[in-house]
């Protein structure tokens, strides 16, 4: 199910079974309630799965780069 507000765009998606949890995004960078045809996921969902390892690693090197400025993070 989708939420429109302004430019706020919240989704609540629940997963097919087994797996049991109830997947809530707020996006201010998705306009509609698209879905991908292929994998029947919703664009949302399908970009977070895409990108959320490069926004950890830029979340691990921000880290370490504060705590310890002397020190190179992941992948540098």
């Amino acid at each position: 199910m989708f939420a429109f507000s302004g430019v706020l765009t919240l989704l609540s998606y629940c997963p097919p079974k087994p797996k049991k949890k109830i997947v809530m995004l707020l996006s201010t960078m998705h306009r509609r309630g698209d879905t991908t045809e292929t994998v029947r996921l919703p664009d949302m969902v399908q970009f977070y799965n895409e990108t959320k390892n490069v926004v950890l690693i830029r979340l691990i090197n921000y880290a370490i780069a504060t705590l310890y400025p002397d020190v190179r993070g992941v992948g540098h």
